[in-house]
């Protein structure tokens, strides 16, 4: 019985987790770490996340003339096409891992003696009305935070 209860305490905190990314959320000006264009992305002053079982949405305010660019993450690991910047190439996959959405953003682009290849990982991790996002590309690293707002 105990083991049973263990179990349906961990599929609950599971499924906890997971709703917990949707929401509209705003940047905390306290909590923004670094400058604001890392890793060839502007930070997002909004987001406005929707998820299901098998992908997360992120609309955020960061494309031209701040219009909204929305990207749809598939949670099975596979590769799929984003927005980016005109003339590159840009997947993602993403999935989730101990409690946060981890999306790896590969960007590429013909370069003058061959391709260019960018890696870039984001981690978002919510703890209650706070959303942290923590983006990476090779050694440097950037955390902004946010506070949700509906």
């Amino acid at each position: 019985m105990r083991a049973l209860a263990v179990v349906v305490l961990l599929v609950g905190s599971a499924v906890v987790a997971q709703a917990g990314l949707a929401g509209t959320w705003t940047l905390d000006p306290a909590g923004r770490g670094g400058r604001g264009n890392f890793a060839g992305y502007a930070t997002a002053t909004r987001m406005v996340i929707t998820e299901s079982a098998t992908e997360v949405t992120i609309q955020t305010n960061t494309g031209t003339e701040n219009q909204p660019v929305t990207a749809t993450y598939k949670l099975d690991g596979s590769e799929n096409p984003v927005p980016g910047p005109l003339g590159w190439d840009t997947r993602a996959s993403a999935a989730r891992q101990d409690g946060r959405l981890v999306v790896t953003i590969k960007r590429s682009i013909d370069g003058p003696d061959g391709k260019l290849h960018f890696e870039i990982r984001d981690a978002y991790t919510v703890a209650g009305d706070v959303l942290t996002l923590e983006r990476s590309q090779g050694s440097r690293t950037q955390k902004m935070v946010y506070k949700r707002t509906s």
